[in-house]
């Protein structure tokens, strides 16, 4: 399991990298495609999956407690996303674009951090 966690942490840190080097590439890339079923349908099953991941692994971690609960957030967010209809997933990434759009070197700063926060938590 814990390759399980340091490969989508490195994903993680791999997709937010991408987006803070080349942010307009990236996306456009993500709102082209936000309406489509497969792509919802990988952001619930990688939330899903990194939340079971999680809940089942911390106890092995640096920071059990921390990852017990992203998990649990991970899970919830993934089941809240999988009951969604496409076009209301669509308006959310929309949204959230449009809010942080400004912003999304900084977000992409964040998720780089949280990806090498799961990758330090198991290593």
């Amino acid at each position: 399991m814990k390759w399980i966690i340091v490969l989508l942490g490195l994903l993680i840190i791999l997709m937010a990298g991408l987006l803070a080097i080349r942010p307009r590439e990236l996306s456009g890339f993500i709102l082209e495609h936000a309406g489509k079923r497969w792509f919802q349908g990988i952001a619930v099953s990688t939330r899903i999956l990194l939340g079971i991941v999680l809940i089942l692994y911390a106890d092995s971690s640096r920071y059990p407690q921390a990852l017990f609960v992203l998990g649990w957030i991970a899970v919830a967010a993934g089941v809240a996303l999988a009951l969604m209809p496409p076009r209301w997933f669509r308006a959310l990434v929309h949204r959230g674009f449009e809010r942080f759009g400004r912003h999304v070197r900084l977000v992409a700063l964040a998720a780089v951090l949280f990806g090498l926060f799961l990758v330090h938590a198991v290593t």
